[in-house]
């Protein structure tokens, strides 16, 4: 094969250059190939293959890359993974803000971290709630399905039962009755094994909370509750900067400058940089919240000399990944 690649997502910017990348190679070698598959199965093959750079990302990216609809956000759900498209508000537009500071997710441990913490806390969470398969529990969803809980009631199992601000490596080892290699080969990644504390309490109220928001804001948009929908947008970004903290202070003044308009920020993509994507409920809403970051940039030395609409855009939901023959 030949290939030839042009796009023009910004890098490290959080809106997942890396996985549109790796979705059109996948969906072109398909196509050249001449073996058309379902486009779940693209999505899980390209979420499946990125892992092989070292991020340990869980396939929403790629999962969204291929089954987005034009006019509707989409629910994802897993095992199997589907999709199931909720119809937005005909007004709803979104505005997105580069932060100019860039975020690889595959050159720092950061990222990683995160995805150990909540393995090891849903891990810990099913041993101390007696659990005799503890062991076989990595994530929060696994654990809720075997207990039957709610939302709600694994949060109150965390909050009770993941009490410390931070726990240390040889806590855990002897929690978990493993050595130290079992501990970092089958729960660490390679970037993560020389991590000394892990705050397990912080990340499971965060995963636990968001799961909530998004069924929230699916409710609210089924109802067409836009105002509804932003509140739940600004919740979301405070409990990434605060319980996930994976925020940046450049992502948290976007955010800022365009609640100035009354539009409804969060950061998007991994976090520690990348951009924010603000949720608006007209044009003239855009239109406030373009000049509110007209006016940031304006004081951003790292702004000077940059194309405003290379670092701003307005957009609505589209359709997913396509191929198009001469």
């Amino acid at each position: 094969m030949v290939v030839a690649i042009c796009g023009n997502i910004p890098p490290a910017s959080g809106l997942s250059s890396s996985s549109a990348l790796v979705s059109a190679a996948c969906l072109a070698v398909i196509q050249a190939n001449g073996q058309p598959l379902q486009k779940q199965l693209l999505a899980t093959i390209s979420a499946t293959s990125e892992r092989h750079i070292g991020t340990q990302g869980g396939g929403m990216d790629q999962a969204i890359a291929f089954l987005a609809r034009q006019g509707c956000a989409q629910y994802i759900e897993w095992n199997p993974l589907r999709a199931t498209s909720v119809t937005l508000p005909p007004q709803t537009l979104f505005l997105i803000a580069n932060s100019l500071t860039e975020a690889n997710k595959a050159a720092k441990s950061d990222f990683n971290q995160r995805v150990v913490e909540c393995r090891l806390g849903s891990r810990l969470l099913a041993k101390m709630s007696g659990r005799d398969d503890w062991k076989n529990i990595l994530q929060f969803a696994n654990l809720q399905d075997i207990l039957g809980y709610t939302l709600d009631e694994m949060e109150s199992l965390a909050d009770e039962y993941l009490s410390k601000e931070a726990y240390t490596r040889s806590e855990l080892i002897s929690v978990f009755q493993v050595d130290t290699a079992e501990f970092e080969e089958s729960l660490l990644t390679p970037n993560t094994r020389k991590s000394e504390l892990f705050h397990l309490r912080q990340r499971a109220l965060h995963v636990l909370q968001e799961a909530g928001r998004v069924f929230k804001f699916r409710q609210a948009a089924q109802i067409g509750d836009i105002e509804k929908m932003g509140e739940l947008m600004k919740a979301s970004h405070e409990s990434l900067c605060l319980l996930y903290e994976c925020s940046h202070q450049n992502l948290n003044d976007l955010v800022t400058a365009v609640g100035r308009a009354g539009a409804s920020g969060r950061l998007t993509g991994a976090g520690w940089g990348g951009c924010i994507v603000a949720l608006c409920d007209s044009i003239d809403q855009c239109d406030g919240a373009m000049r509110e970051l007209r006016k940031y940039f304006a004081q951003r030395p790292e702004a000077e000399g940059r194309n405003f609409d290379d670092l701003v855009f307005i957009t609505n939901s589209q359709r997913g990944a396509e191929v198009y023959l001469n």
